[in-house]
């Protein structure tokens, strides 16, 4: 069906969602109508995902583990680095998970950069601090020493949309590598403050994710909403490209554990559709199917004979 720019302008015009100055009405009508009859742009269908590479060996300089993925324009690297501190007084016996976001320079002016990065960031937090492993495996003394793992994400480019989906698979790689040293306490008696020996044998250094990883690092999968002209009934889209991103009437993140529990949902762009919430989680389960498949086959080789690096501190 052939449509003239005046026919999409009004059709468009009717959908609930912003319109974005860097699609033209017509570029959005004919996005929304791809995605309508299930052939989007690049050829997939509508629950189609895009491959990726994940690519884990030997951790970064100062890192405790580390992964690149590269899925078509985007490509991040994720760095894990283990740190020994004082626990918080309100959590004597959990230790501390922080999650940073980076984006480089290349990525365009530095205020958007900004932006992006305190949304990412706060999307990330929010969906999978809590939810990536125990905290309570991390600590040492309780009361007294805890680890605290440094989650820095660096996104290198993010020119093909759904980038929060890149940045937990990448995420997920880096802490599944992550090897904590084995620490000895040393009892120093009549003495407020504790030693402690750190065992740089990687034999006996154990994962921070633990051995059973069925519960633990979830991925997150987003489901875009799209309302397609000119009264079709909404329709779901995964692993979404940006400019479709810019033409959906709602982002729907789905934080989905490798056993397939739903951990964390959180909504973008546009109110949750209520109605339309049970397809998004059955839709948001597949699709993590298939991406801890792919995480599951990818091979890591190490060389590393000791892990003690100069990245082991107290404060």
């Amino acid at each position: 069906m052939t449509t003239s720019v005046d026919t999409a302008s009004r059709v468009v015009h009717n959908i609930p969602t912003k319109i974005l100055p860097s699609l033209s009405i017509a570029e959005q009508y004919y996005i929304l109508e791809g995605c309508r009859d299930n052939c989007r742009l690049d050829g997939r269908s509508r629950k189609s995902l895009r491959p990726f590479t994940l690519i884990t060996s030997d951790p970064l300089v100062l890192s405790h583990g580390s992964s690149r993925i590269i899925a078509q324009k985007t490509e991040i690297v994720c760095s894990v680095k283990a740190e020994l501190v004082h626990p918080r007084v309100e959590a004597p016996d959990k230790g501390v998970l922080e999650i940073h976001v980076d984006i480089g320079s290349d990525a365009g002016d530095y205020r958007k950069r900004r932006l992006t990065e305190h949304q990412l960031q706060a999307s990330l937090n929010f969906l999978l601090s809590d939810n990536l492993i125990p905290l309570q495996s991390l600590c040492v003394v309780e009361g007294h020493y805890v680890w605290k793992l440094h989650c820095d994400i660096i996104v290198l480019t993010l020119e093909g949309g759904s980038i929060i989906d890149v940045a937990s698979r990448a995420l997920r790689g880096a802490l599944m590598q992550t090897k904590i040293p084995h620490i000895l306490p040393l009892s120093n008696k009549g003495q407020a403050q504790m030693d402690l020996a750190i065992d740089g044998d990687i034999q006996k250094a154990q994962n921070a994710v633990g051995e059973d990883s069925e519960d633990l690092c979830p991925v997150i999968v987003s489901v875009a909403v799209c309302k397609c002209p000119p009264k079709s009934s909404p329709v779901l889209v995964l692993d979404t490209t940006l400019e479709e991103e810019l033409c959906a009437s709602c982002i729907v993140r789905v934080a989905v554990a490798p056993s397939g529990d739903i951990v964390a949902i959180q909504s973008m762009n546009g109110s949750l559709p209520i109605g339309l919430l049970t397809d998004i989680k059955s839709a948001a389960i597949q699709a993590s199917k298939q991406v801890f498949q792919a995480l599951d086959h990818t091979v890591t080789t190490s060389n590393l004979e000791s892990l003690l690096q100069p990245a082991f501190q107290i404060q």
